[in-house]
């Protein structure tokens, strides 16, 4: 193969990831690459800006693994092909293998979208622009030409998820002209995730079902439930939740054949808790009881500033304010203040704030089955959390400790706050310290005629 060489004026680089002359080869050379590139393979990773063997991801980071160079040999329609990781056979996925597997036996398929632009200059192009463009895309680019300029936006289960990027196509080598065998050579900029201030927050991206993942069964969304705790910063199924319903707090629907976004609380709003079920077949709203409910507050909030607002800012928002208990309609981009319920393990009446980052439908069919993408900032105020009020002469709470300050004759007893069960009874004299480190959530504390409701 002929020595490949491109050569660049200065490129703008400023908020992009970047890498230059990034030699990828085709589909023969997905598991072995050429002789001359001995670290060419055939798939790319937007997140490492690099190529991958096939035995390198399969199995282990196919979701790191974002598109693919495709020759066609023969001297017909011997084009040069760009694809994305879904599409089956029209993405010739059987043709990407080592020993009997294909990328066809991928378990993720990221679904990269491509759009060939023309009058972009690569090189000078900037963030905004690139953000301004009007993004329709597709999976495959075909063909593909040396000195072409695409864009192409990642997808949500990707490594890279819902990152906007250009490749310029600098040359294309083929063994020969009839040859499938070649490398491309190409740049890649892409638009580097926005910085977010974390500072005095909990933060995390999380993805959340609609009901239709209530038993986390949903193929190529796995370990994705749909009830979304506020504690953990995930999502669960039901099953994983009914143990402890105070420890989830929200719920993402789409609604009917327009796939309308709604954010509701566990509340049975709009009668939705019926479409909620465990893997037995049993409702959220038969499971649920008023005791295990929690009912969650939302406000619209679109002045506020997602990635910059500050914990300092959030905490100066009268908790009294945010009272709804469904937003409906919502939308990709809104920012959405929330409280939590006074009996949340997230703690009671903490304020945060939720962006609707992404809303993609699994298919085509079922316009409600579809999975959010949320980033989520939670004011991070564990010692007020930790230590409620508590008035008496008997007993007084600090951090997660019970202090006994006076005899009694009686047991401390410790009750469940939603549902009043007992769980636990001590034996105490004054003086003593019980270690309450390992609970979590709202219990009612009972010693000496003095009951107190504390947040551990």
């Amino acid at each position: 193969m002929a020595a490949v060489s491109a050569t660049q004026a200065a490129v703008v680089t400023d908020g992009f990831d970047f890498v230059e002359n990034l030699v990828v080869g085709s589909q023969n050379y997905v598991q072995t690459a050429p002789v001359d590139y001995p670290e060419s393979f055939a798939f790319i990773s937007v997140n490492d800006l690099k190529t991958y063997a096939f035995d390198d991801v399969f199995g282990v980071q196919e979701n790191n693994i974002d598109m693919k160079f495709y020759i066609m040999g023969g001297s017909n329609n011997a084009t040069v092909r760009l694809y994305s990781m879904d599409g089956g056979n029209n993405t010739k996925d059987s043709e990407y293998k080592s020993g009997d597997k294909t990328q066809a036996d991928f378990t993720v398929k990221n679904a990269t979208r491509f759009m060939a632009v023309k009058g972009v200059d690569f090189d000078a192009a900037t963030v905004d622009q690139l953000k301004s463009l009007s993004f329709t895309g597709t999976n495959a680019v075909n063909p593909v030409n040396e000195g072409d300029v695409i864009v192409f936006k990642t997808a949500e289960t990707s490594k890279a998820a819902d990152r906007l990027g250009l490749i310029k196509v600098h040359s294309i080598v083929k063994e020969n002209e009839a040859s499938s065998k070649g490398v491309i050579t190409v740049s890649i900029k892409v638009v580097k995730p926005a910085k977010v201030e974390t500072t005095g927050f909990r933060y995390g991206v999380v993805k959340v079902g609609t009901y239709g993942f209530s038993t986390g069964t949903v193929e190529g969304y796995e370990g994705i439930g749909s009830l979304l705790s506020i504690k953990d910063l995930k999502s669960y199924t039901v099953d994983e939740a009914k143990s402890n319903f105070r420890n989830v707090d929200i719920k993402l629907h789409l609604q009917g054949a327009d796939s309308e976004p709604r954010v509701y609380s566990m509340e049975n709003g709009d009668s939705k808790n019926s479409q909620y079920k465990d893997a037995e077949g049993n409702t959220l709203q038969s499971l649920l009881t008023a005791e295990t409910t929690n009912a969650t507050r939302f406000l619209a909030a679109d002045d506020i500033d997602f990635d910059n607002v500050t914990a300092s800012e959030i905490a100066a928002i009268d908790p009294e304010t945010i009272g709804k208990g469904t937003i409906k309609p919502a939308a990709e981009g809104d920012v959405i203040l929330f409280k939590t319920d006074e009996n949340s393990t997230a703690g009671s009446k903490v304020v945060g704030v939720m962006r609707i980052d992404r809303i993609t439908l699994v298919n085509n069919v079922n316009k409600e089955l579809g999975c959010y993408t949320v980033s989520i900032k939670v004011l991070d105020n564990t010692e007020s959390v930790s230590v409620p009020k508590v008035s008496n002469n008997e007993w007084s709470l600090k951090g997660k400790s019970v202090c006994i300050l006076a005899d009694t004759g009686s047991k401390l007893n410790v009750y469940a706050a939603g549902s009043g069960q007992l769980v636990k009874t001590i034996d105490v004299v004054a003086g003593d310290v019980i270690d309450f480190s390992n609970f979590s959530g709202a219990y009612i504390v009972s010693y000496g005629g003095k009951s107190e409701k504390v947040i551990f």
